[in-house]
């Protein structure tokens, strides 16, 4: 039995959704046309079919990895690197992007590949990201109190899809995404532009910086380790081109997993023991994805933002919530399914050229990582009484620049 629905997020826009149940009849949560997608329980459910306002439509399987059925093709890349079958965006520390590709040293090489996936795969995994964090924020795109919204930033855009929705919820602001490769869609709305820039190069950030132009809100998410390695360097650079008065804010989630005491992990889980060796090759990397939201608060604070507030939730790693929330339970599956649909693409290159795995290996360990994910975490895995209720720790910490200072020298 198939049923569509449609469903508006927090920001407007529809979306649509093809869900297919095993059993209607014996379904813990119905689901009537007239509700929204909240509602929907996928712990009961064997797939979901969605497209978004881009024409992409990702088809998610239970206790599987999403299936594309059809997206718009992206701007055409400008500089990659083919490894494993996949596609990686490379780039260049002097900050030209079209710089010649490097392949000396292991270390440099990795951190190339880590900045910035640009196949379809990764595409889709950040887009059923973005919808994870959204459900998780109560809807909110952003936290900041920001009264007149007027220029908007969006660094490290990615596929564009925050900037897009943010420049449908406010069309008085000009959003402008900036990104170190162009996946974002063709076409643009009017009050919404990208650019490709390496937010981590020493040259300047292409807009400018003076007050009747800079920006009022510049907004991050998931960039610490990857994009953005020196929390105090990058909050500098946007104090500087901030607005007096403007907000800044930064969304991110740490890979250490927690887990209810009821509900804990496995011995000797193998989800945990990807998450040490990942931040293991990481770090050897010169990144370092385990992150607290004090240490980003008290960057903020040295390089001169007020008020800084931080606020917490979780990020589920499966379908589950404490309070019974549906939206912390669509949260979690979107976070499980964009994990799940490209593990081997955020695993090949650390676990392949910074902790030295054979591909063989590696195929073997990510088959168990799989397999516990959805015995432990899957649809089955509440009536099987064996249920892992995880989660990821998510947070946004955002504060205001004060009139008249500037950024310190660091």
């Amino acid at each position: 039995m198939d049923r569509t629905l449609i469903f508006t997020t927090s920001l407007k826009r529809p979306f649509t959704a093809i869900i297919k149940t095993q059993d209607p009849a014996n379904r813990h949560q119905r689901i009537s046309d007239n509700q929204k997608m909240s509602a929907f329980d996928p712990r009961v459910s064997t797939s979901i079919t969605c497209q978004n306002h881009r024409g992409n439509r990702l088809e998610v399987l239970a206790d599987d990895k999403p299936t594309l059925v059809h997206r718009v093709s992206p701007s055409p890349p400008h500089n990659k690197l083919q490894e494993h079958g996949r596609r990686y965006q490379v780039y260049s520390d002097d900050g030209d992007d079209n710089a010649p590709y490097d392949e000396s040293g292991q270390d440099k090489w990795i951190h190339l590949m880590m900045k910035a996936g640009c196949d379809m795969s990764e595409l889709c995994r950040m887009d059923l990201m973005h919808y994870a964090i959204l459900q998780a924020f109560d809807g909110k795109a952003f936290f900041a109190p920001v009264k007149n919204l007027k220029r908007i930033i969006d660094m490290g855009t990615g596929t564009g899809i925050w900037t897009l929705d943010v420049g449908d919820e406010y069309p008085e602001a000009q959003v402008t995404g900036v990104d170190i490769f162009p996946v974002q869609p063709r076409w643009e709305a009017p009050n919404v532009k990208f650019i490709t820039h390496d937010i981590e190069s020493p040259h300047p950030f292409p807009f400018p910086s003076n007050s009747q132009q800079a920006p009022t809100l510049i907004h991050s998410r998931l960039l610490s380790g990857l994009a953005i390695r020196s929390w105090f360097t990058y909050l500098s650079k946007c104090f500087k081109f901030l607005e007096p008065g403007g907000w800044i804010e930064g969304q991110e989630f740490t890979l250490k997993p927690h887990a209810l005491p009821s509900h804990p992990f496995p011995q000797n889980s193998m989800i945990l023991e990807w998450h040490r060796l990942f931040r293991e090759g990481m770090k050897k990397g010169g990144c370092d994805v385990v992150i607290d939201a004090e240490e980003i608060k008290r960057s903020m604070e040295e390089v001169g933002f007020i008020g800084v507030r931080v606020e917490r939730r979780r990020l589920g790693m499966g379908a589950w919530s404490e309070t019974g929330k549906s939206h912390e339970v669509l949260s979690g599956t979107y976070a499980q399914q964009s994990f799940l649909s490209d593990l081997a693409g955020l695993s090949t290159p650390v676990f392949r050229h910074l902790l030295g795995w054979t591909q063989s290996e590696l195929d073997i360990f990510l088959g168990g990582v799989k397999r516990e994910w959805v015995d432990f975490m899957g649809s089955e895995a509440e009536r099987k009484g064996r249920e892992v209720r995880a989660w990821w720790p998510l947070f946004s910490v955002y504060g205001q620049k004060p009139d008249g200072m500037s950024a310190p020298e660091g």
